[in-house]
């Protein structure tokens, strides 16, 4: 979401049909959609989409959510992905296990669309306030390097290096 007329993606993840249909049409409009009826084409998807949010199912064949959600953690390119379950299962310990596992939320099925677009637009939302948070701490580290060496400039005689450092700190020039 580097820019900001770019829409928030997201990857829904599901062996149901219509259970992508509900999650496409709660979030149609909104954001750029992307989905994946198992487990190895959300690696694949996540991998060349890179999205925000990944909403994941746990129940699926081959390869279950908990198992897709590890490899995504454990890989750099996705690994800042927010993965939100989708499950019909409502056992603590299963979603114990999905936010052990690195997951932000546990949303029950059936979906209820107003839910789903109310937690995804929270978890946007911090998302967002991270990237900000973010891009001003690299800002600061440049100036901070940047005043750094030229404060070392001006403590070995540099006469112009100390407007530059005032300049820097934003500090008036004596």
């Amino acid at each position: 979401m580097t820019n900001p007329n770019d829409k928030p993606r997201i990857l829904i993840v599901d062996d149901i049909p219509g259970n992508l249909r509900v999650a496409q049409a709660a979030l149609g409009g909104e954001y750029e959609l992307f989905a994946a009826i198992n487990g190895q084409k959300a690696l694949e998807i996540a991998q060349s989409k890179r999205p925000h949010i990944i909403l994941l199912d746990i129940m699926m064949p081959d390869m279950d959510g908990y198992e897709v959600c590890r490899r995504l953690k454990s890989d750099p390119v996705t690994s800042e992905a927010t993965i939100l379950f989708l499950s019909s299962k409502d056992e603590v310990m299963d979603e114990v296990k999905g936010i052990m596992l690195g997951a932000a939320d546990f949303i029950l099925k059936p979906i209820e669309p107003t839910l789903l677009k109310t937690r995804v637009m929270g978890h946007i939302q911090r998302a967002l306030a991270l990237q900000s948070l973010q891009k001003r701490v690299e800002q600061l580290e440049q100036r901070l390097k940047a005043g750094s060496q030229l404060a070392q400039q001006a403590l070995a005689g540099d006469d112009q290096a100390l407007p530059q450092l005032l300049a820097i700190l934003q500090v008036p020039s004596p």
